[in-house]
């Protein structure tokens, strides 16, 4: 699945593939990933509602990743004016109105999905502990946790920050200082806190900074809070095994936070991937993602 972004994928491909292609299927290629990107970045902004507000702001780092990494291959001015005008002329039809629609087809979601249902209650139990998690989007978060025996519901929402009354559109402001959150009800007799760190690390990159995927911003930032200093140790040590195994090139850079409050996110954010399956950012980022999780993680899921 292509998650690491045109930037990884052109470094690998410049040191492994270099003598195996002409620079002009190099070219090719290197645009065809571009594309690709856009449109993705596309679906996400559209989807979430963002899309008149940071429209600018993606394409003008998507340029600038394109041409930091294409520049290897092009050592000649022409060569990278060519290559920008090539991109330039299918920018605007994929931004444009005649881009990518949602098409409101029925679709199921996968069958490692439509198992999944929490049990809604307004309280912990007594037999039951709370754990919190920020790793990207919360719709994606939500399935994760959900999807484990033991865990009784993931409520999406927001935490991190200093705001006391957030909402989707301050959080993504990126003001507030909160970062999309799961609050997670299990019960340690049958999964414990330690698993479900194991999860966390397991179903992100905690190594990029600010962003999962294309979700890019402080609100998707990868924090894993404590209640305790017990809790806090079994993060930490997390970190350090997943360090000393090279698990990851670059540095896990996950906060270790110490919990505050939770602030639940707003209704229709909640079951949002059993309840929407024909969105495409769920079709194409969530549901995709999740069932990644799934072939990689050793955990016990629910049948």
């Amino acid at each position: 699945m292509y998650k690491k972004g045109i930037g990884a994928f052109l470094k690998s491909f410049h040191h492994k593939n270099k003598a195996n292609f002409t620079e002009p299927e190099v070219c090719v290629f290197g645009l065809f990933l571009g594309i690709k990107q856009i449109i993705r970045t596309y679906i996400h902004l559209k989807e979430k509602n963002l899309l008149q507000f940071t429209i600018s702001k993606q394409l003008n780092l998507l340029c600038q990743k394109i041409y930091k990494n294409l520049k290897l291959y092009f050592m000649s001015t022409k060569k990278i004016v060519r290559a920008f005008l090539s991109l330039a002329f299918v920018a605007p039809l994929v931004f444009s109105c005649g881009g990518p629609q949602d098409t409101k087809t029925a679709n199921s979601v996968s069958p490692g999905i439509e198992k999944i249902e929490s049990q809604k209650k307004p309280d912990v139990s007594d037999s039951e502990a709370v754990a919190y998690f920020s790793e990207g989007c919360f719709w994606h978060a939500e399935i994760v946790f959900q999807s484990l025996v033991g865990v009784r519901d993931a409520v999406s929402g927001y935490a991190g920050g200093h705001d006391p009354n957030p909402s989707y559109e301050k959080v993504c402001s990126q003001t507030t200082g909160h970062a999309e959150t799961v609050e997670v009800f299990y019960d340690p007799n049958q999964i414990s806190f330690k698993t479900l760190v194991e999860a966390f690390f397991a179903s992100q990159d905690p190594t990029t900074l600010n962003r999962q995927g294309n979700d890019q911003g402080t609100e998707y930032r990868s924090i894993a809070f404590y209640k305790n200093e017990g809790e806090k140790k079994i993060i930490e040590d997390e970190i350090k095994k997943l360090t000393d195994l090279k698990k990851y090139r670059n540095k896990i850079v996950t906060e270790v936070k110490a919990f505050t409050e939770f602030y639940p996110a707003e209704d229709y954010h909640q079951e949002y991937i059993i309840n929407n399956p024909s969105n495409g950012y769920v079709r194409n980022v969530s549901i995709p993602d999740f069932e990644e999780f799934r072939e990689s993680f050793k955990g016990n899921f629910k049948k």
